[in-house]
């Protein structure tokens, strides 16, 4: 039966299902005649897309073969062995007016549902008489999931594909209306209860939109002949010969495209992936624009005589996106560049030139550092609510910092200082309560909606609780209101039970001193 739900939801979100109306005119062998004052007779059946209705006809087909676990009949059978006596008189009655409608739309004999046909063809010869659910079953067996009819269907061959159909639309949407008259008597409030489904069955996805169809996902790639990888156990970027694929990979696949950057230091160098993403010839020489570390783009004027160059100009240096992991990567791509000794750089078409860096002064090193820091945050909170944050869009404060951090400290299961030593709440009368908890609010941050944990509770193990004299602020009757405080010279902390529970550290108890990471960002 769970399956079944599933299957007529799917006919639920069908586009002919959803003009329930239209269904309904299909399955009732409406036909128009037009009489003209000429003595022209036209005969009119108003059909559906036959493209459409084949996907609307494959998602009923297995309600219609014995040999499917969500075949009519037995679907029936399953509601009665479920219900049995718990349904009044009347219900009773209805259920057997929808199993008589339902054992009356069988395909698999010559029971005529609505109409039969015999032809005379324009040659004076005569087919067979044949029901309609011969017909549809022909354009079933013939025209959409077979093609060698056998025992009754094989006498539709004789009509045409016309006439098969037309009779497919008026048989299959019965199907499709029982479908759905059944699937609502199983979804009736009163009735849900005694069948016992998992709540999945009314919530699983069972449709896919265009919009769905793209995903977010990584790449990777190997040289042409490489085995398959098995992927059970080991990460695929372990796997020899694989390597993500990048837009810096992706452009260095251009021969012009490709970049070798070194960034010098006393000891060694570190090799920082580059490619071209544009260039064009200017009065000077050549502007290129070369991205690195698929974070940061930078764009050189580069004039050369032959084999030397002559004149480098960075004419502008950015990330290539405001998301959190591409500034992040930003960031430390420029502190790399400033404590290098040097910057060697190798394009395609351009003779290699050397650059050194420095910071304009501290504060910009600090600036990286903390910028640096911030989006590391963010990632971890995409990462652990499974979230894309998005871009960012505006500027932030260090008091926007501050919050980040006890955000993304929550999110990692830790207890963090409230910043305050007491807070006040209300709460059944006789009752004093020791923590305050509450829905986790959003903290926005550079223009990005930030994500709490789904809970977040105030306490503290030394809490003390006062009561507020006088009638409750905003409460109910049988409520008060109380202050719940912490001891002299400390701060309620502040922890999620979701995610407290789920990286498995101590309880809030055992800790004498709370602790904060706040410290490590400085405004």
């Amino acid at each position: 039966m769970e399956k079944f739900v599933v299957r007529a939801r799917r006919v639920q979100v069908h586009s002919i299902a959803k003009n329930r109306e239209q269904l309904r005119k299909y399955a009732r062998y409406e036909t128009k005649i037009h009489l003209s004052l000429t003595g022209e007779i036209r005969v009119e059946e108003e059909l559906p897309d036959e493209e459409q209705f084949e996907s609307l006809a494959a998602r009923l087909r297995p309600l219609l073969l014995a040999g499917e676990s969500i075949y009519y009949i037995k679907v029936l059978n399953a509601i009665e062995a479920v219900l049995g006596d718990k349904r009044t008189p009347e219900e009773i009655a209805a259920f057997q007016e929808l199993r008589g409608a339902w054992e009356s739309t069988d395909i698999e004999g010559v029971t005529i549902q609505g109409y039969s046909l015999q032809t005379v063809r324009s040659d004076g010869k005569t087919t067979a008489k044949i029901s309609d659910s011969q017909l549809a079953a022909g354009w079933l067996y013939i025209d959409l999931v077979h093609v060698d009819p056998r025992k009754a269907k094989a006498q539709a061959t004789e009509h045409t594909l016309k006439d098969r159909f037309t009779a497919a639309t008026r048989v299959l949407s019965r199907v499709a209306e029982l479908t759905l008259q059944t699937l609502e008597y199983i979804g009736a409030p009163e009735r849900q209860a005694s069948f016992g489904f998992n709540e999945s069955v009314w919530e699983v996805p069972v449709s896919v939109t265009p919009s769905e169809a793209p995903i977010s996902a990584k790449v990777y790639f190997a040289e042409v002949g490489t085995a398959p990888p098995d992927l059970e156990g080991v990460p695929i970027q372990e796997i020899e010969g694989w390597k993500e694929l990048t837009a810096s990979g992706w452009l260095q696949f251009n021969p012009g495209g490709r970049v070798a950057v070194r960034a010098k230091h006393t000891n060694g160098e570190t090799v920082v992936e580059a490619a071209v993403l544009n260039r064009r010839r200017t009065e000077l020489g050549e502007r290129v624009e070369v991205l690195l570390d698929d974070s940061a783009l930078f764009a050189f004027e580069v004039a050369s005589d032959g084999d030397r160059t002559v004149d480098i100009d960075l004419d502008e240096r950015r990330p290539s996106a405001q998301t959190p992991d591409r500034m992040a990567r930003f960031a430390r791509l420029l502190l790399l560049f400033y404590e290098a000794d040097s910057v060697d750089f190798e394009i395609s078409g351009i003779p290699g030139f050397s650059v050194s860096w420095t910071a304009r002064d501290v504060a910009e090193v600090q600036s990286l550092k903390v910028l640096d820091c911030a989006m590391t945050d963010l990632e971890i909170i995409e990462r652990l609510s499974s979230t894309n944050l998005g871009s960012l869009s505006a500027g932030f404060s260090a008091h926007d910092l501050t919050r980040l951090r006890m955000v993304r400290l929550l999110w990692e299961g830790k207890t963090v200082w409230g910043q305050v030593r007491e807070v006040r709440c209300k709460g059944p009368e006789g009752l004093e309560p020791r923590a305050l908890a509450f829905p986790g609010a959003a903290v926005t941050f550079g223009g990005m909606t930030v994500p709490a944990p789904p809970t977040i509770v105030y306490s503290h193990s030394e809490v003390e609780t006062y009561p507020i004299p006088g009638p409750p602020l905003e409460g109910e009757v049988g409520e008060r209101s109380f202050v719940l405080r912490a001891p002299e010279g400390q701060q309620l902390v502040v922890w999620s039970p979701e995610r407290f529970a789920a990286v498995n550290v101590e309880g809030i108890d055992a800790l004498s001193q709370p602790v904060s990471e706040l410290g490590e960002i400085d405004g």
